[in-house]
């Protein structure tokens, strides 16, 4: 099942549109709708872009250009086509993206073509210049590997897929006068 063709399976889940094939969904009035008119409903929301359907699920999106705020730690120009959700909006996005929520995140932007960028802010200090050939890739990927199974224990309990770190695309590194790690990791889903 494609990412997109499930998410559109998931608002309709979320909003009890559609219930059952035994039973019609309710409306939003609480009157239950008809086949035809539930399957027309269906439709209509094949029809509708990714962000289109995040917000008809209740999902505040900025839509750029716009500046848009990181949380507490700073802004960012959003260029023209993509999309921000922010703090306000991203537990329920996360819920219906089938990701676990930290309490760190942020933001994420929506690229055009329907790429995702998930920004986390943690406030645990930095590094010093000299400090920066001492970080080893092999033990931080270790320890966010760790606890894979725990959390792939909690996505099951939620009929949720399971998802694997496969490893890094871009390993841990610092720049020079900029102590900021920057890191990317690539992931797997396993249905």
């Amino acid at each position: 099942m494609s990412f997109r063709r499930f998410l559109s399976l998931g608002l309709l889940l979320s909003t009890v549109l559609f219930a059952s094939a035994q039973e019609p969904a309710p409306s939003a009035s609480g009157e239950e709708l008809s086949p035809e008119a539930a399957a027309a409903f269906e439709e209509a929301m094949a029809r509708m872009s990714f962000t289109e359907q995040l917000q008809a699920a209740g999902v505040n999106i900025t839509t750029g250009p716009a500046t848009v705020s990181m949380g507490d730690i700073g802004e960012m120009d959003l260029p023209a086509g993509f999309h921000f959700i922010g703090t306000g909006s991203i537990e329920r996005f996360y819920e219906l993206t089938q990701n676990m929520v930290r309490s760190n995140e942020v933001g994420v932007i929506i690229a055009p073509d329907d790429w995702m960028l998930f920004f986390d802010f943690d406030d645990i200090g930095y590094v010093q210049d000299d400090e920066k050939d001492e970080l080893d890739a092999f033990e931080l990927m270790a320890s966010m590997t760790a606890g894979q199974e725990s959390s792939n224990a909690a996505r099951r309990d939620r009929g949720w897929d399971e998802m694997r770190i496969q490893g890094w695309v871009t390993q841990p590194r610092l720049r020079r006068g900029n102590p900021q790690s920057q890191m990317v990791l690539q992931s797997l889903v396993l249905r």
